[in-house]
């Protein structure tokens, strides 16, 4: 079972902290530390909007991946696209990696679905993606990333 963890900004420092996500009173924060008592612990306040959630994967150097990690496909045997973003799919029930190139969107799984002798099976292809920035930090990556594929 995969860790549920989250980061965003800090609203005081614009760092990122890692840990588990609490909303009080509209206003989410993270605990960085975890601790036996309820609401015990480090707390940061964070913006809404850079909150990210962790995939469970690692990228090929063990980086953790996360919602709004900008992430680069080394391995591109059939699509010329190697960059997108990693986000929450709700039509597929899973994290995606999300493309968007001179072809249109579509969304790239994070797992190779296969039939094997004894059924179905999925093998994780984390190994082929490397994060490379995040679309909070980057966002030039990804601007100049569509400007020169959408050509």
């Amino acid at each position: 079972m995969r860790p549920i963890k989250f980061r965003a900004k800090d609203l005081n420092t614009w760092k990122w902290v890692y840990g588990d996500l609490h909303v009080l009173c509209d206003k989410p924060h993270i605990h960085t530390e975890v601790t036996s008592f309820p609401f015990a612990g480090q707390r940061a306040f964070v913006e809404k909007d850079t909150i990210g959630q962790f995939t469970g994967l690692r990228d090929k150097n063990g980086r953790e991946i996360y919602e709004g990690d900008i992430v680069r496909k080394t391995e591109t045997t059939y699509r010329m696209t190697d960059l997108g973003v990693v986000r929450y799919s709700n039509e597929e029930a899973k994290f995606v990696l999300h493309v968007t190139d001179k072809y249109g969107e579509y969304n790239f799984s994070f797992v190779k679905d296969f039939q094997s002798q004894d059924g179905h099976a999925t093998v994780p292809c984390h190994n082929e993606y490397e994060v490379i920035g995040n679309v909070y930090d980057d966002k030039e990556l990804i601007y100049n990333y569509k400007k020169t594929t959408k050509q």
